[in-house]
């Protein structure tokens, strides 16, 4: 069957972090505990966008035509959002001492719990990008009086929350193209995987307010 590739998503190459300084790293809002919750989500995206990626690409072959090219391009989005966080993260490690190989570990861990069959792994996927969604729609409505929007990092988040906000369906049209949505189940998961991530920015957090007493 010949696959109609129109797709109402479009990837595009993101600026990758290069700005070591503290201001750009540390101090890229204008309150420092924002900062380290974003910092926090960043050290979560290089496991948890690949685990998405995965999640949807075990479906590709079962969507339909459009679906099938917007997978492809949500991939895309997917992989420009890792590489420019990883950027930061390596930043965050190399520079300020962030033990991010342990709280990366610890991620891929808890993502593992939540289950890791296939139709668990994009339930879990479609409540992130719920999530991720959510925050991303509250940065395009209000960033600008929080960050310091002339910094690399603002900008790699402006960038990160526009295409959140604009791909944040797909997991749930091939959810739904494949198994039987259930809201009473899409909610206990919600909850379980909102804890976890709770429970990961939790030790990032932490982490990152160790580093930082140490520079």
């Amino acid at each position: 069957m010949q696959k109609n590739q129109e797709t109402k998503l479009k990837s595009k190459p993101f600026e990758l972090i290069t700005d070591t300084s503290k201001e750009n790293v540390l101090n890229y809002t204008k309150f420092k505990f924002l900062t380290r919750v974003l910092n926090s989500l960043s050290l979560t995206f290089v496991i948890g966008e690949r685990f998405f990626c995965d999640a949807v690409r075990l479906h590709q072959s079962c969507v339909d035509d459009e679906t099938y090219f917007e997978i492809k391009e949500f991939i895309k989005q997917e992989a420009q959002h890792s590489l420019a966080h990883r950027s930061l993260n390596r930043i965050l490690k190399t520079t300020y001492k962030v033990d991010t190989e342990k709280l990366e570990r610890s991620a891929h861990s808890r993502l593992q719990n939540l289950g890791f069959t296939p139709d668990k792994r994009l339930l879990t996927t479609v409540c992130l990008e719920d999530l991720t969604a959510f925050g991303g729609f509250l940065y395009i409505k209000g960033g600008k009086f929080f960050f310091k929007r002339e910094l690399q990092s603002s900008k790699l988040w402006e960038e990160h929350a526009k295409e959140e906000v604009q791909h944040h369906f797909l997991a749930k049209t091939v959810y739904e193209q494949n198994y039987k949505p259930n809201k009473i189940k899409y909610f206990l998961h919600f909850i379980k995987t909102s804890y976890t991530l709770f429970l990961q920015l939790v030790e990032n957090y932490q982490e990152l307010k160790r580093a930082e007493k140490e520079i």
